[in-house]
């Protein structure tokens, strides 16, 4: 069966690794399966805060991927950080503040020029049916609307993350979010249908557009691939652990769980040589003071980012999964690792203010929820699946909960939607 060709647009593509590349990655790795090829336009490798090249393996034969150059302020960054001698993570976030302010939508903006040229050349020479763009970056957005512009086909936009409803970034000014939420609204009108990662998400969009447009957003989740743990290899910790897998970033920090720990050991200090906790991924030598300070060295350990099989087996070797979500971070927040944690079906604990994940967890019966500040309810909790786990108990969500979020369901979804708006 010949396959119908699909336009990709999408910045953050192995060999770029962390949350933001899965999404797309498994849409790449699963269309060919629905009857659509992608042709996925996306940038050279930059120098980015990780690598993971064994996503490279994930990606169908059936695609093809075509590169471009950019003008992207990262590049910028990386060369300061060369030169002064700063970490890419450190040049980066310095550097942020001063960019937004002339970087509208984003600091990838500088991508905009390059990636339209190349991708007018790929409508020139395929013939794709429908154009996706995922974001962020929303610069994505404008490309995929340019092309979508010039060759007069359907426009899918993809949302992973709000970008000016409910949204967790910040503007430096009101008239950069006003003009933010123009360019946004005239992407919302020009696209044929939008895809959300949650209905708060889909909500905030589906405010910006008028009826009968409104119908024209829709609710795509994010997802675990059942592949990644059929392959995955666990051991078996010697003690009880409690792991957290991804990025330390903004207010997510181990400040609510260290808190519990000092609870915890003052009320069972013989716990202590019982229990590990892991944060596995991107951190900061301030969480790393933060544990040296709190006196947690012994229990608590920071091990650095990982390819994403050995995130995998990060998982499945846990008793516990861990999730923080910073207490002021927007309702909309559903953040990629979730879906991870529950296809990896062990227990969730969570420090979160109200939001999507929260509700996720709940829903889905896979673990308990508590506020940043409440490190005494995150203590007693942790108690409970010890106990658990001592007696045999220690028990995630079932398959029927999470199967929902099975990227091979959500692709065939996607499919779907392609083959009605082409």
């Amino acid at each position: 069966m010949a396959l119908r060709e699909v336009l990709i647009v999408a910045y953050y593509f192995p060999p770029l690794g962390m949350g933001g590349v899965q999404r797309i990655t498994k849409f790449v790795k699963y269309l060919p399966r629905s009857g659509w090829r992608p042709l996925v336009l996306t940038v050279k490798p930059i120098r980015y805060f990780t690598s993971d090249a064994s996503l490279l393996k994930e990606i169908s034969h059936e695609a093809e991927v075509f590169r471009t150059g950019s003008l992207d302020p990262l590049r910028v960054a990386s060369l300061f950080s060369l030169k002064s001698g700063k970490s890419f993570v450190e040049a980066r976030l310095s550097a942020k503040p001063a960019l937004d302010w002339f970087a509208i939508p984003d600091v990838s903006l500088g991508w905009l020029p390059l990636a339209v040229s190349s991708g007018l050349s790929i409508l020139h020479s395929r013939s794709p049916e429908a154009i996706l763009a995922t974001a962020p970056p929303y610069t994505a957005h404008l490309v995929g609307g340019a092309l979508a512009w010039a060759s007069g086909l359907p426009l899918v936009l993809d949302y992973r993350d709000a970008w000016t409803f409910d949204s967790p970034r910040s503007f430096p000014t009101g008239f950069h979010h006003a003009l933010n939420r123009l360019l946004e609204k005239e992407m919302l009108r020009t696209a044929t249908r939008v895809l959300a990662v949650n209905e708060p998400i889909a909500q905030g969009l589906r405010s910006a557009l008028d009826f009968p447009e409104k119908d024209k957003v829709h609710v795509l989740p994010l997802g675990y691939d059942p592949g990644d743990f059929e392959q995955a290899k666990a051991s078996e910790p010697l003690k009880f652990r409690i792991s957290h897998v991804g990025t330390l970033i903004g207010e997510r920090s181990p400040k609510s769980l260290l808190i519990a720990l000092k609870y915890l050991f003052e009320k069972h200090p013989e716990l202590r040589e019982k229990i590990e906790v892991r944060f596995v991924g991107l951190y900061r030598t301030t969480d790393q003071s933060m544990i040296q300070d709190a006196g947690m060295e012994d229990v608590v350990t920071c091990v650095s980012y990982r390819p994403h099989a050995e995130v995998i087996a990060e998982l499945l070797s846990a008793h516990v999964l861990y999730l923080v979500i910073g207490a002021k971070e927007g309702e909309t927040i559903s953040t990629g690792k979730l879906y991870e944690y529950l296809g990896a079906r062990k227990p969730i604990l969570t420090s979160a203010p109200p939001c999507e994940a929260a509700r996720t967890i709940q829903e889905t019966g896979a673990g308990s929820v508590f506020h940043p500040e409440d490190s005494e309810g995150l203590a007693q909790e942790i108690i409970r699946f010890y106990n658990l786990y001592c007696e045999g108990r220690l028990k995630g969500p079932t398959i029927e909960a999470v199967q929902r979020y099975d990227r091979r369901e959500i692709t065939k979804e996607l499919a779907r939607h392609l083959s009605e708006v082409a």
